[in-house]
């Protein structure tokens, strides 16, 4: 069985090993702001998630039902924290 790995060079092999890509110029986060971005978008996916859990369950009265709902906003609530972090990711490069 041929693999892909067989069709490199050892020429190329040696220029995938040392290739190292150039600072791009953009500034980086501290760590601070990670923790901070971090946090926030953490809390977006978590709240509704967990407040439809506990009114579906006080209104149905059904566990399982909570954790179908629950689920479902949560993968909701994931769509906008991706949208939420690139708006966050330009702001940071600003």
């Amino acid at each position: 069985m041929l693999l892909p790995s067989m069709f490199i060079s050892t020429t190329q092999s040696y220029l995938l090993m040392s290739y190292e890509p150039k600072d791009s110029g953009r500034k980086k986060i501290s760590k601070k702001n990670l923790y901070a971005a971090g946090t926030v978008i953490a809390i977006i996916i978590s709240v509704p998630g967990i407040i439809a859990f506990v009114v579906a369950w006080k209104v149905g009265g059904n566990m399982f039902t909570a954790l179908i709902i629950s689920a479902i906003v949560y993968f909701i609530s994931m769509g906008f924290s991706v949208k939420i972090s690139k708006k966050m990711k330009v702001v940071s490069e600003d």
